[in-house]
């Protein structure tokens, strides 16, 4: 295979390539679990050496490495609010449950449809008897 065929080759995609293929443009999680991107972060600075300090008790002597950081303020906080909603977009439904959830709501909703109409005919109802008590005014 000459190089001008190889080149034609790579350029439509007919021969399988040793790249890698995504599968999205986009993540499938919820960006918030992993809080805020440092700013200037630095890559290619060597780390720092990690502090050691020596703990002697009676019938022991250990070596304890310190952390650099401090790891909580790699922590991030959560409201409730927010915990709910990313543990309710975890759940998937089945097919069933979200029928039994539709008709739930369809339920709830002819409910207080009812309620809705009962309060206006009784309304109408009251305004007619009012009318029947007024007298006309001539």
């Amino acid at each position: 295979m000459s190089l001008a065929s190889r080149e034609s080759v790579r350029s439509t995609g007919n021969v399988k390539s040793s790249r890698y293929r995504t599968v999205s443009r986009y993540s499938g999680a919820d960006e918030t679990l992993f809080g805020s991107p440092k700013k200037g972060a630095n890559k290619s600075a060597p780390a720092p050496k990690k502090e050691e300090v020596s703990v002697i008790t009676k019938d022991l002597i250990r070596k304890i490495k310190v952390p650099a950081k401090d790891p909580s303020e790699l922590s991030i906080v959560l409201t409730s609010a927010e915990y709910s909603r990313i543990k309710g977009a975890a759940k998937v439904l089945t097919p069933e449950e979200k029928a039994a959830r539709a008709r739930a709501v369809k339920a709830m909703k002819e409910e207080a449809q009812a309620a809705s109409q009962d309060r206006k005919n009784y309304m109408t109802e009251m305004e007619a008897q009012r009318l029947k008590r007024e007298k006309p005014l001539s």
